[in-house]
């Protein structure tokens, strides 16, 4: 009967969408563990009774119920996430329906010598998108292209955009290297990039660019995160906020620093700022306080100067992540600062 449900689009949209909201909110483990927090608070001024009444028990075996309960609920999660994974390749569940008018090309870089590299170590062509809406996108059957006429040149396979996120898609025809590697190139010549919606709802344009002749190393983006204005960037913002010009004065950072993130505590996102005394590859990674990667927000090769970078609370995965400390790791050079983060959902 539920394939037969599945049958149906109207349904199959309201169910993924249902689904995703109650994994990602209602049941996410903040969430769940603020309901229990609650609960244990109505419960615990009638324990001492219990306690006189039933012999033998004790107070402090219910508060590591409590305590337990919680921890239970964050080692399944990843179970819970994975077995939803599952459960979207069984059923072969179509793309979101939702609202594209989010999605935009961010910014892009036709010829690259030092500016980005993929997972391979290659200084590959990019395309950056952006989400400038309020929610989050499913990239799944979006097609991207550097031709308007082939609106179905290269596919995108099952990817989520958080609000507020950026993606970066390698233009090297080397499929092979990656899942967000499209089929072409792009050229340094001048051409077009276009972003097209999945057949079901129309194959329509979601954003198209044509630029043209370009100059190494140097980035063609909007003035701001989906900005209608379109300017030129010298360096490229690889994978960061456009129009972060801050680095561009006259002085020179003494030392590699990374600032306190602000806010802090903070929800849904925060900033870090950090310095460069030299050029040089920066990374900065976010890790959970077990030490587990969460989400790498800066990976790139960058000149002398101050910058930021932004986390929105989102993981590698495009998941919110619960409420607690988190560890953000700036490495530079050989040189390591750290900052602690606090997200209160």
């Amino acid at each position: 009967m539920f394939r037969t449900l599945l049958g149906n689009g109207e349904f199959r949209s309201l169910f993924r969408s249902r689904l995703e909201h109650l994994l990602g909110d209602a049941m996410s483990t903040a969430n769940l563990t603020a309901r229990i927090d609650a609960l244990a608070a109505a419960q615990t001024p009638e324990i001492p009774a219990h306690a006189a009444r039933w012999e033998g028990f004790r107070t402090d075996w219910y508060d590591s119920y409590v305590v337990r309960t919680k921890q239970w609920l964050v080692d399944r999660r990843p179970i819970f996430l994975a077995q939803a994974d599952s459960f979207y390749s069984e059923f072969s569940l179509p793309p979101w329906s939702g609202d594209y008018s989010g999605l935009v090309i961010n910014e892009f870089l036709a010829s690259n010598d030092t500016h980005g590299q993929d997972e391979t170590g290659d200084h590959d062509d990019w395309i950056e998108l952006y989400n400038n809406g309020t929610a989050t996108i499913d990239l799944s059957g979006v097609y991207l292209t550097d031709d308007l006429t082939r609106t179905r040149q290269w596919e995108f396979p099952a990817v989520l955009l958080p609000a507020g996120e950026r993606l970066i898609v390698w233009c090297d025809d080397e499929a092979g290297q990656g899942p967000l590697h499209a089929s072409f190139k792009l050229s340094a010549g001048g051409e077009e990039i276009g972003l097209f919606a999945p057949t079901e709802f129309g194959n329509v344009a979601l954003d198209t660019y044509v630029f043209g002749q370009q100059t190494a190393d140097i980035s063609e983006g909007r003035a701001g995160d989906g900005d209608p204005v379109w300017t030129f960037m010298n360096p490229p913002t690889f994978n960061s906020t456009n129009g972060d010009t801050s680095h561009i004065r006259g002085d020179v950072p003494a030392v590699a620093a990374l600032g306190h993130n602000y806010p802090n505590p903070f929800n849904p996102g925060t900033r870090l700022d950090y310095s460069l005394p030299a050029e040089g590859r920066i990374r900065i990674s976010v890790f959970d306080v077990r030490g587990r990667l969460v989400r790498v927000l800066v990976d790139m090769t960058r000149p002398a100067g101050d910058y930021y970078a932004e986390w929105r609370g989102i993981d590698r995965n495009g998941r919110r992540v619960p409420s607690g400390l988190y560890i953000a790791k700036m490495e530079f050079n050989g040189t390591v600062r750290t900052r602690t983060m606090t997200l209160v959902r």
